[in-house]
């Protein structure tokens, strides 16, 4: 999974399913109002929330998704390598095998690092960190 909750508000909502996701996607509503995975997630597109279980897993073609207070941290995970530190302004880039992942973004930026790689004990096998959404007019669909 790339992004869950770690800390903070939200609240988990049921929806219609328009397209293929997994878990910790981040997600969008298509024209039908269902939703479907962000496969670039820009700045100005309006984020949905997070996928709590994958599409194929639904009941009724319904899906959980969570959808982030302005106090939310999430857990991400990271591309290998990452040197994330406190304060960076981060993106986010899609892969087939991990869904969402935090990647450099200086200029589409949607999230900020609230504790970065060399933070956060234990991690040999995945690099993870913590983030917080960037709330800009439009952007959070629910804001």
């Amino acid at each position: 999974m790339a992004l869950w909750p770690a800390s903070g508000g939200g609240k988990f909502i049921e929806a219609a399913i328009g397209s293929q996701f997994t878990k910790g996607d981040v997600l969008t509503y298509n024209a039908a109002s269902a939703l479907s995975r962000i496969n670039n997630v820009a700045v100005g597109a309006d984020i949905a929330g997070i996928a709590m279980t994958d599409s194929r897993n639904s009941i009724n073609n319904k899906a959980t998704y969570f959808v982030p207070d302005f106090d939310t941290v999430l857990w991400a995970d990271v591309e290998a390598g990452s040197t994330a530190t406190r304060g960076a302004r981060v993106g986010f880039t899609a892969t087939n095998a991990r869904g969402h992942i935090v990647a450099s973004a200086a200029t589409t930026a949607r999230a900020v690092v609230e504790r970065g790689v060399a933070e956060i004990e234990g991690q040999s096998v995945r690099s993870r960190i913590q983030i917080r959404l960037i709330s800009e007019a439009g952007d959070l669909a629910h804001s």
